[in-house]
């Protein structure tokens, strides 16, 4: 459909899954194991792969699971003081109605008393007087709501935003805490940039799902309530005709809405896919400019542009429609409100100030009711997002890094034994990666695995670790299963150094210094820990070359260093697997 977010990807498009394989998602072929090359089989599900579900929606109060006592008090005392300003509003159409009423009758009088009808001399004083007095009264009382609406507004605002902001930056840190805390296998269903929009926009979401669009939509409510109740009370009849707006206001409401928030989100997921060709293009510029590719890549830039523009000019012609129809229910309103009024005046079944203060109060109640709707739907997309983040903060991973549980040995020879180990990647489940592997890496023996790419040497690699676990058969260390170890002290006891190795955006100290987390010299003066990276380097070989750059250890590094200087980066991590091996009491 000529409506859908295009599917194709730019010419300079990352892989997506799928496309190519990485050595560690291909099959292992050591010399003493069988192979399946590939061949579907029919493998158990793997214990890793994390369960795919439809996500509900959180309910309302889960929004506020994070919020302390403190804050729901803060919370209800908001709310008071939203319904409170919503229904001064209406209030102030009763004090209108009255001035209008107190006009009318004091303007009868003096129109009486020029057309010398009047029979008491003093009546035209006296009613000069009670216009006064009334009128000064009521716009007395118009002042006074007025503050009372300052204050309220004022205090639902600051304590909704500022509980909205709290709890917003609970959720991003125990989301965050989360997702570090997850296994490997949560990252091959779950890529960064899930993450990174997760953490960013979803959040958001929740925050203004949890923050001011409550207290208006309490407002707005409240406004509508208080607004149809003091109609019916001043002039059931006239309520009752002007409530035929009612339906009509929020058909239209509902219906604009419906087709705005349809073409909004699809406006911004092409603008998304003229993004991603953005920064595709920028960062291959170089790729760009050689192939004489920039009018090409333009063009392609401006179809996803030009597909934006398409659907944002449908959104307007429902907006615009929508509010056409809504002034012209509006004013039809009026016109009926105006015509029934005189109708019941001329019967003696109302005043005009009772016209004016039902007409008032309608069209408020009416107006609160229409723009309700967008702010629930806030409300309602934080609750859509919350359910996504919630998932993964509850998420108790298979193999937990932050559990203290499992055996820590005193002492660690370094003895690997693989025995029977079937496994298969989370994100191929139907392929049989290793099967039946049996292998022995004695301690204190230097053990070089050799290999085509996707033998299986990264696999090895990654089950040592506990990245995974395996399907069957068991993996020890010193005769104890991996599964009976404590994760962190087992990671603790095993130095990585990478094929593609990343640094920080720091500078050298800081990033040799990451080996220091954990140990009793984390919190440690920067004195002790410049000591402690430099002797670690200086075991390391690296200590002559870090020391001859202009700004030696304080040299900044990060992402560049670690696609220009990959032998750099490999000795930098070298260098804090020394310093982490010497902090847990290992001399090298």
């Amino acid at each position: 459909m000529a409506d859908q977010p295009s599917k194709k990807r730019g010419f300079f498009s990352r892989k997506e899954k799928g496309d190519a394989i990485s050595e560690s998602q291909l099959q292992v072929v050591p010399s003493t194991e069988s192979s399946s090359k590939e061949q579907p089989e029919e493998p158990p599900e793997s214990a890793n792969a994390p369960q795919s579900q439809v996500i509900q929606p959180v309910s309302f109060v889960s929004l506020f699971r994070f919020s302390t006592r403190t804050e729901l008090t803060f919370n209800v005392i908001g709310v008071i003081a939203a319904a409170a300003a919503g229904a001064a509003q209406p209030l102030m159409s009763l004090l209108f109605g009255n001035l209008v009423q107190a006009f009318v009758t004091f303007g009868s009088t003096v129109q009486e008393s020029k057309a010398g009808t009047l029979t008491d001399p003093g009546a035209l004083t006296a009613a000069e007087n009670h216009f006064r007095t009334t009128a000064a009264k009521d716009a007395s009382y118009l002042v006074y709501i007025g503050l009372g609406m300052f204050v309220c507004t004022y205090v639902y605002m600051l304590v909704w935003v500022y509980t909205g902001e709290v709890n917003a930056k609970r959720i991003r840190e125990r989301y965050l805490k989360a997702i570090l805390r997850q296994d490997i296998a949560f990252f091959d269903h779950v890529g960064a940039g899930e993450v990174a929009t997760r953490i960013q926009t979803d959040t958001h979401l929740v925050q203004q799902g949890i923050s001011e669009k409550v207290a208006i939509c309490v407002s707005f409510f409240a406004s509508f309530v208080t607004g149809f109740v003091l109609a019916y009370v001043r002039s059931w009849r006239l309520a009752l005709a002007l409530s035929s707006m009612l339906p009509c206001i929020a058909v239209t409401g509902g219906v604009m809405n419906k087709f705005v928030s349809r073409y909004m989100k699809l406006s911004l997921a092409y603008v998304a896919d003229g993004g991603t060709l953005a920064e595709e293009v920028f960062s291959t510029v170089r790729t760009a400019q050689a192939f004489g590719t920039q009018e090409v890549l333009s063009d392609r830039y401006n179809s996803h542009i030009l597909l934006s523009r398409r659907v944002d000019m449908k959104a307007a012609v429902f907006h615009g429609c929508g509010l056409a129809v809504f002034f012209f229910v509006v004013y039809g309103g009026y016109a009926l409100a105006f015509d029934f009024g005189t109708t019941l005046i001329d019967r003696g079944e109302g005043t005009a100030g009772q016209v004016v203060n039902v007409i008032l109060a309608i069209l408020i109640g009416s107006f609160s009711l229409a723009l309700l709707a967008p702010e629930m739907q806030a409300i309602t997309h934080g609750m859509g997002a919350a359910a996504k983040l919630y998932e993964t903060i509850d998420r108790v991973p298979p193999i937990d890094s932050q559990d203290e549980s499992g055996l820590k040995p005193e002492k660690c020879a370094g003895e690997i034994t693989f025995e029977n180990v079937k496994f298969n990647y989370p994100s191929r489940p139907e392929v049989r990666i290793v099967k039946d592997l049996t292998i022995q890496f004695p301690a204190g023996k230097t053990t070089a695995l050799v290999g085509a790419s996707g033998s299986g040497k990264s696999t090895v690699i990654s089950l040592v670790e506990r990245f995974y676990d395996p399907l069957s058969g068991s993996v020890r260390l010193d005769g104890d299963s991996l599964r009976d170890l404590n994760v962190k002290w087992l990671r603790s006891q095993i130095g990585l150094v990478s094929q593609e190795p990343t640094l920080f955006a720091t500078t050298i100290f800081g990033n040799v210094a990451h080996g220091l987390i954990g140990t009793e010299h984390e919190d440690a003066s920067d004195e002790v820990k410049m000591a402690l990276v430099k002797e670690a380097c200086v075991t390391a070989n690296a200590d002559g070359f870090i020391s001859k750059l202009p700004l030696g250890y304080e040299t900044m590094v990060g992402e560049w260093c670690s696609r220009s200087h990959g032998v750099v980066v490999v000795v930098y991590v070298v260098c804090e697997i020394y310093l982490l091996r010497y902090e847990n009491g290992r001399k090298f």
